[in-house]
């Protein structure tokens, strides 16, 4: 997953439930945090093997509630 498809689905699928990111050491706070404001409906994202050097960070994972990080 990189930070170009996850705001290509941000910006075409405005309605999803549920999505889930493996890989995400290509996917950043600044583009998450925008996917998170434009899909409204988000009840559960999952985020599989965030690395703890890059990636997504630990701040971003605390503050959201609906965000499921398994590493």
């Amino acid at each position: 997953m990189t930070d170009g498809l996850l705001r290509l689905i941000a910006e075409n699928a405005p309605f999803i439930k549920e999505l889930r990111i493996t890989n995400s050491e290509y996917v950043t706070d600044l583009v998450l945090e925008f996917l998170i404001e434009k899909c409204i409906y988000l009840n559960r994202l999952h985020i599989i093997g965030n690395s703890e050097v890059a990636g997504i960070s630990a701040n971003l994972l605390k503050r959201c509630d609906h965000i499921y990080s398994c590493n």
